[in-house]
């Protein structure tokens, strides 16, 4: 994400925080290590604190965590080290731009073969529509046939809930257009679901999508 803004928001909010210690994954993370068992590679979008990362990289042969928040990737490499987790990287990348295809393509680099899964929890409803497509065209050119993309966001009927951190930017999504504009990428839809219950924490039960795709 550019926006000065939310860059120094989520600077400051996981500058705040104490991680000291592997948190549980969500139960996103779980749902999808359950139902993609062939992806080489895990590239988790926005990884934040880094839980489903590091849930991942029990699972997965290599994983990167990408995020533009500096303090949560320097955190999360601190984990890293003291894990002594081996399998697993953060980068500061921006998701909207060339540099996320261009670290896609890397993993592939010296000849390493292997589907790719890009995993994206709570990312979408952060960033503007604009940066969506960016997104999605960041996919579009660095991922080959059989690669994954996951998805789960907030969507607009969830604009009028209650949200457990209510002060940052979020942008309410309608799934059909995610669905859309992938498909014109050449992604097929292998699942797709919405609801209450899926992606709940302390008060905010969100309505959320969630969305499993493969390049065709």
């Amino acid at each position: 994400m550019h926006n000065p803004d939310r860059n120094e928001y989520w600077n400051n909010y996981y500058s705040r925080q104490t991680i000291a210690e592997l948190s549980v994954p969500s139960q996103f993370a779980a749902f999808v290590a359950n139902e993609i068992k062939d992806a080489a590679f895990v590239v988790d979008i926005a990884s934040g604190s880094g839980r489903d990362s590091f849930f991942f990289a029990r699972y997965f042969p290599s994983v990167l965590g990408v995020d533009q928040a500096t303090s949560a990737i320097q955190r999360c490499r601190d984990l890293c080290e003291a894990h002594s987790v081996s399998n697993l990287r953060f980068e500061t990348v921006s998701a909207v731009d060339g540099a996320l295809a261009a670290a896609i393509r890397g993993l592939r680099a010296g000849g390493k073969t292997g589907a790719v899964l890009v995993y994206a929890r709570f990312f979408l409803h952060a960033i503007t529509s604009e940066e969506e497509q960016k997104f999605f065209d960041a996919l579009e050119a660095a991922l080959e046939p059989g690669d994954h993309v996951a998805l789960e966001y907030r969507t607009i009927r969830d604009a009028s809930n209650v949200k457990s951190t209510p002060d940052h930017y979020r942008r309410f999504v309608q799934p059909s257009s995610v669905l859309t504009a992938l498909e014109a990428r050449g992604f097929s839809v292998d699942y797709s679901v919405e609801g209450f219950g899926l992606a709940k924490y302390k008060q905010d039960d969100a309505y959320i999508a969630r969305s499993l795709h493969r390049k065709r």
